[in-house]
């Protein structure tokens, strides 16, 4: 499998503007089921923080379900990279995924200090005056630098520490108006994780539920 070229697909989505929303509809019918809950014993403040935990929560499960690009992918980008025009090379290192360019920049970073390396005057006009860039060949070789420099590792699966987030946000706001384990608690949770886009077995829940009551004060970033 050659990987995919993302920067001809309009661009990996982790270079894209992020969009936050949690429909009205969804926020009403969360808030509805809430309050049935708990009797109507939740506090705005609470309700509040869990509704903002909820689109946190929203946000991170989409990016953790989507294409994320592998080092297979970085490859074919690089590789296609050095067949463009010095003028198009620019926007295809705009367009690629966020760990493709990391490679990039590291790689330029690399180049700051090497007497080969060759600038020119910044055609910016918010730039500073005299401000120097890599000169298109230089933005070449960092291009090249950097796809020889790529490991042959591949990417771990990666973990979700937003549904532990969004547990520990959920169980913080039963415990201020319900005892612990007062009937509704589960679906008290599951209505919430459904909220963020979430569908887990109650197992699952039940998990995450353990796993966040025995270290209720850590908060992934």
């Amino acid at each position: 499998m050659s990987g995919r070229n993302w920067f001809r697909r309009g661009g990996h989505w982790s270079r894209q503007p992020v969009r936050i929303e949690v429909s009205a509809e969804i926020n009403s019918a969360l808030i509805r089921e809430l309050h049935r809950l708990t009797d109507y014993r939740i506090g705005n403040r609470s309700l509040l923080s869990l509704l903002d935990a909820v689109v946190i929560a929203r946000l991170s499960h989409q990016e953790a379900t989507r294409r994320a690009a592998t080092q297979k992918d970085a490859r074919c980008q690089l590789s296609a990279m050095l067949k463009l025009s010095d003028a198009d090379i620019p926007q295809a290192i705009e367009r690629c995924d966020t760990g493709t360019m990391a490679l990039i920049s590291k790689a330029q970073s690399n180049m700051h200090m090497a007497p080969e390396t060759k600038w020119i005057a910044s055609d910016d006009p918010d730039a500073m005056l005299g401000m120097q860039i890599l000169a298109p060949e230089s933005v070449r070789r960092s291009v090249q630098a950097a796809l020889g420099c790529m490991g042959s590792g591949c990417r771990g699966r990666k973990e979700r520490p937003h549904q532990l987030d969004l547990a520990r946000a959920c169980l913080a706001a039963w415990r201020e108006c319900r005892p612990s384990r007062a009937p509704g608690r589960l679906a008290f949770v599951r209505i919430t994780f459904e909220s963020a886009g979430m569908v887990l077995g109650d197992k699952s829940l039940e998990a995450l539920l353990a796993q966040a009551a025995r270290d209720p004060r850590k908060r992934s970033n």
